[in-house]
């Protein structure tokens, strides 16, 4: 019924979208923002969770889209994937944490840092993980392990500890002046952003009009 009323120029109907932890600041609520400022009689709805979970919710037609950290080579030859931005990750901590103080951080003062990280099988993680073997360091043996945006905020307000997460995901902390991006370089922990599709599905004109702001979103990011 939704693509029908389209044809008369009437956009109906919901978004569902999958988010992962990177585009949940930042990238996705802008676009969603964009979405209802020209489409106010859309309804939009995100789901947050784990990649397999969310990728069985795509595939079921639970969700239209997964934004986020894409997966390359695509799991499988009915998903498919575009990448919107690369982003690298950083090292980030509160304000006025000993470290900020500092012009210069090299990448062996990072060893004996109490930590907060993403999960072990997340893309991000493996970067982290590989980074450290590559410079001869043991990885951190205790970490706080999480993907909740609220959880990292308040373990890092509370404590010396330092995250791993990109500086897209404390756009507004750092506005807020709760957060920093410590000066350290992670080389090589570049990661593809974008979007995840089911391959033999034509998206809704609702689904479309989202994924024209996101791109459009990302491109700013880009420049």
């Amino acid at each position: 019924m939704e693509d029908i009323a389209s044809l008369d120029g009437i956009t109906q109907g919901s978004v569902s979208i999958g988010t992962l932890p990177y585009t949940r600041t930042y990238l996705t609520p802008r676009a969603i923002n964009r979405l209802l400022k020209t489409h106010p009689q859309l309804n939009v709805s995100t789901q947050e969770g784990p990649y397999a979970a969310l990728q069985a919710s795509l595939r079921s037609g639970d969700l239209d889209v997964i934004v986020g950290a894409v997966r390359i080579p695509a799991p499988g030859s009915d998903i498919v994937t575009e990448t919107l931005i690369e982003d690298r990750l950083a090292v980030i901590a509160r304000k006025n944490h000993p470290l900020t103080k500092r012009r210069k951080i090299s990448f062996h003062d990072l060893q004996d840092l109490e930590w907060v990280l993403p999960a072990k099988e997340t893309p991000s993680r493996q970067l982290f993980d590989d980074t450290f073997r590559k410079h001869n360091m043991e990885t951190p043996k205790q970490a706080v392990e999480t993907s909740s945006q609220s959880m990292v905020r308040g373990l890092l307000l509370d404590s010396d500890r330092v995250a791993l997460l990109s500086e897209h995901q404390i756009y507004y902390d750092r506005k807020a002046g709760l957060l920093e991006v410590l000066p350290v370089e992670l080389e090589e922990t570049y990661r593809p952003i974008g979007i995840t599709l089911r391959a033999l599905t034509q998206p809704s004109p609702a689904a479309s009009l989202f994924l024209n702001e996101l791109r459009l979103v990302a491109k700013e990011l880009r420049h």
